[in-house]
């Protein structure tokens, strides 16, 4: 059986870190249809949802403490 480790630093000697290259992509550049749209849509809501969730939490505490 090989090592892993062998094997992994055989392919990283493979690599040419100057030939290396990372794109950033943001929301504008996915479409609501793609995979990436969608995945992006629902943690967007769920950031809204929880916000709205915790607004309404302290608003609760707030009148209960008015009483």
């Amino acid at each position: 059986m090989k090592n892993k480790n062998t094997i992994c630093t055989k392919c990283l000697k493979n690599l040419d870190p100057a030939n290396l290259t990372l794109e950033v992509l943001s929301y504008k550049d996915l479409k609501l249809a793609s995979l990436g749209g969608a995945l992006f849509m629902a943690h967007q809501v769920s950031k809204e949802l929880m916000a709205t969730m915790e607004s309404l939490k302290n608003l609760s505490s707030i009148a209960k403490a008015d009483r």
